[in-house]
């Protein structure tokens, strides 16, 4: 993300960083956003290329990676969501323990799931 944001700049284009740069351990958690793909490589293409950032991603054998402390507040869209806590989801098993644990952690936040728009490339 901070070597995007530095090629854009050294090219004179400007790049957001996909999250906001100030860290804020006590953030309230609102919302659990999950987007379904159906593979790791297309959704990290349509994250890049939309200069967004993840707190999770799970691959399709069902490994679930951290990309993002959840102290910082992940670009999604053309905003920095503050409440919101965002995965990328390949593998629906992993999915739903993933989802499980976050509840854990924030048993008030909501879980709003979208499929990944059609196509093969973003």
């Amino acid at each position: 993300c901070l070597l995007l944001r530095d090629e854009a700049k050294s090219r004179g284009q400007v790049a957001p960083l996909c999250y906001a740069p100030t860290r804020k351990p006590d953030r309230a958690v609102t919302t659990i956003a999950v987007d379904r793909d159906r593979d790791m490589a297309r959704a990290m293409m349509r994250l890049t290329a939309h200069d967004q950032g993840v707190h999770f991603v799970i691959d399709k054998n069902g490994a679930i990676y951290q990309l993002l402390d959840l102290a910082y507040v992940a670009r999604h869209g053309d905003a920095y969501p503050e409440g919101e806590v965002r995965v990328v989801a390949c593998d629906p098993k992993a999915e739903a323990a993933l989802i499980d644990a976050l509840r854990t952690l924030y048993p008030a936040a909501q879980v709003v799931t979208k499929e990944a728009p059609p196509g093969d490339t973003p």
